[in-house]
């Protein structure tokens, strides 16, 4: 701490100096190490302050690069503070100024930064647009990481936007240039994708395919919590395959080493379909013990969301099974951590359970009044159980 001091005084009386004799260059580069310091304090506002009025100073000193260095950070720290378009014009002034200085590094820096900030914003058109740069700005270079990373954004980018064929185009090219990097993680990440891009268009076997291999460099690698995830989406292409003794090993397999690595939340994924598995078996018993496993394990990993969501799948089961109030109980609860949580599709399945219920009870105008509620927010979210939330409500207003 006393030589961060000794230092920033330094850079003080180095700015004091630069501004009595109108030194630009070397106002610019003390308040640049000034706000350095700031950054690192987490004072975000002066951070901000001093990074600008470097890159002015370094603008006035015809300095470029220093200029895009003080624009790139400044556009850190707003993003940092949370001002998402401060943050983008920051870098896009960074942008013209790395352009003037000629630097390909420092513009490959800013495209990165810069296709973050929109994605965050929601402007996938200008992300994709800086992605593209990025990778036209390295063509040249043999940097296969950087160019494997570039289109592996853009492979992300095409599969948000459910354009799934360019997507694994963008994923095979960018696992091709991680092998040529001998980058093991990159070839996981992309092999992943390519996996969930195939699973996605019923291409079981070359799904199944891509997630053994990424597993196997996730196991030499020993990521043992990117292994269990793999573990389980394996089990879940067994669960769409009617694989039932596959999907539970794979399953099983991923809640123990989801266990070893201490994340409950995985633990419960895994526990929370085998007792969807064992429901649909039949298995009232087994699939209300692994529910409620999976509940106690979402609530001490602090995932109350996910909790409710198996508190309304065990609700089902036991309102099935003979036990409606035990059911009409845990949708009511789960119905009010949805609310809380304001999400829609959780509260309209469960408005949709206790409208059902009325509905059985002989309780017409509550059955109406829940299942209308629940139509109106399964449509909200575009959700696909809509119809089949309509159809209950008609068959009640037609009862009524």
């Amino acid at each position: 701490m006393a030589d961060h001091a000794s230092s920033r005084d330094e850079y003080e009386e180095q700015l004091d100096t630069a501004r009595l004799t109108g030194d630009h260059a070397r106002a610019a580069r003390a308040l640049y190490e000034l706000a350095y310091f700031d950054y690192q304090s987490r004072e975000w506002d002066k951070a901000a302050s001093q990074y600008d009025e470097s890159a002015q100073c370094a603008a006035a000193a015809g300095d470029p690069l220093l200029q895009a260095q003080a624009l790139f950070e400044l556009g850190a720290t707003e993003e940092n503070r949370g001002n998402l378009q401060a943050s983008r014009e920051a870098l896009e002034r960074a942008l013209e100024a790395g352009e003037s200085a000629e630097d390909a590094a420092m513009l490959g820096r800013i495209l990165e930064q810069l296709a973050g900030v929109t994605e965050r914003q929601g402007d996938l058109a200008s992300a994709r647009q800086c992605w593209n740069r990025y990778l036209w700005q390295i063509r040249e270079s043999d940097d296969f990481r950087r160019r494997s990373f570039g289109m592996y954004r853009l492979g992300l980018l095409a599969s948000n936007e459910a354009a799934y064929y360019e997507a694994y185009e963008w994923h095979q090219r960018a696992l091709d240039e991680a092998q040529f990097a001998d980058d093991d993680e990159a070839q996981a990440a992309n092999l992943w994708e390519m996996a969930v891009v195939e699973r996605r268009l019923q291409d079981h076997r070359a799904a199944r395919q891509h997630w053994n291999e990424a597993l196997d460099i996730r196991r030499r690698l020993g990521h043992e919590m990117a292994a269990a995830d793999i573990l389980f989406h394996l089990g879940m292409l067994a669960v769409d395959e009617e694989a039932s003794y596959e999907a539970r090993t794979l399953l099983r397999e991923s809640h123990d080493l989801a266990v070893r690595c201490d994340t409950g939340a995985m633990a419960a994924r895994a526990l929370r379909e085998l007792g969807a598995m064992a429901g649909d078996d039949g298995d009232v018993q087994e699939a209300r013990r692994l529910y409620t496993q999976a509940i106690e394990l979402y609530k001490t990993a602090g995932e109350e969301t996910r909790a409710a969501e198996t508190e309304t799948m065990l609700g089902v089961l036991l309102v099935e099974a003979g036990e409606a109030d035990v059911g009409r109980q845990l949708f009511r609860g789960s119905l009010e951590v949805a609310r809380r949580a304001e999400d829609p599709v959780l509260m309209a399945s469960n408005l949709y359970e206790l409208g059902l219920l009325a509905e059985r009870d002989g309780e017409w105008k509550e059955a109406e009044s829940l299942l209308d509620r629940s139509v109106a927010l399964f449509s909200e979210s575009e959700h696909e159980f809509v119809g089949q939330a309509q159809d209950a409500l008609e068959r009640i207003r037609r009862r009524a």
